[in-house]
């Protein structure tokens, strides 16, 4: 893993991964955690919002500017670390490859965006001089989701997680549930309210402030790729169980032993 981190005037970082993909962070560093006073740090992993400098969506700047608090979409994971954390911990919030202005290829759930956050845990937040080696991951639906992929990895660091909103597996819950169809949600999700968030906040909230992170964001949109076989729309129209929605799933990950040998590892 390079660690090198370029860190820009607003509160965003690119960490390059051990296979060359840049994954955006935010972080927020309270006053009181310095070399001296190190701090425990949360971490929140999504393809949302949470990598751009922004903190919300266009949509929550157009609220802010005209007074308008009924807009939807105005905001997204970050608000919970900021209501409960950001005085307290050192909070790290990172964008999926290949959402916000993370490079690299999106992959729903993918074991690799999983290694990721191991890699950011183990081999960047905890050698950062306002750590004090302790992690705790935070998240909710999609983040507590790719929470627990990312706990299955086993990060030495990492001490506590706090989850919810999970299913246990994605064919059997979300598509299939009680084998009856289940269209409604999954592609309403995957091709619409994801998207909102990762382009509008993400990707948008990263490349407007020209004062910035603007440049890398832009440079990494260059180099991020989709494959197409494995696109969730089109595997969210499966009813038959396969290895797609299996190397997807927590039940999948979720009984890994400390002996036991990692996909990938």
């Amino acid at each position: 893993l390079a660690l090198a981190a370029t860190a820009q005037a607003a509160p965003t970082h690119y960490v390059t991964m051990s296979d060359g993909a840049s994954i955006a962070l935010n972080v927020k560093v309270p006053e009181h955690c310095t070399a001296t006073t190190p701090c425990p740090a949360t971490f929140e992993m999504s393809g949302y919002e949470s990598g751009s400098d922004d903190g919300q969506t266009p949509i929550g700047d157009v609220a802010d500017a005209t007074g308008i608090e009924q807009l939807p979409a105005q905001t997204g994971t970050r608000e919970a670390h900021a209501k409960y954390f950001e005085d307290r911990y050192v909070t790290v919030l990172a964008n999926l490859r290949g959402t916000g202005c993370s490079s690299g290829e999106f992959d729903l759930f993918s074991w690799r965006s999983a290694l990721d956050g191991r890699e950011v845990i183990d081999d960047w937040i905890a050698r950062q001089p306002w750590s004090n080696g302790d992690v705790a991951i935070f998240g909710h639906s999609y983040s507590g989701l790719t929470g627990m992929m990312v706990a299955s990895t086993q990060p030495q660091h990492l001490r506590a997680v706090s989850a919810s909103g999970l299913i246990g597996d994605l064919y059997r819950d979300i598509v299939y549930p009680g084998g009856v169809t289940n269209y409604g949600f999954p592609l309403l999700w995957t091709g619409l309210v994801r998207p909102v968030y990762d382009i509008g906040g993400g990707t948008a909230g990263g490349l407007i402030p020209p004062e910035s992170t603007s440049e890398q964001c832009a440079a990494n949109q260059a180099e991020r790729s989709r494959t197409v076989l494995e696109d969730p729309l089109i595997h969210g129209l499966d009813d038959t169980d396969s290895e797609w929605y299996r190397t997807r799933s927590l039940v999948t990950y979720v009984d890994l032993e400390d002996n036991q040998k990692l996909p990938g590892s």
